[in-house]
């Protein structure tokens, strides 16, 4: 049972982590700056 919801809030986590790159990612992509030049290590 432990380790179900802990699965569970994992997946969750690493759904909202995607997410969130994606949209950093679009918005990257928008404005043109590249965070890799910025230093962000993704």
């Amino acid at each position: 049972m432990v380790l179900i919801s802990f699965a569970l809030l994992f997946r969750i986590c690493f759904s909202l982590g995607r997410l969130v790159e994606n949209k950093i990612h679009t918005l990257d992509q928008n404005r043109n700056i590249g965070w890799r030049n910025v230093g962000v290590p993704w």
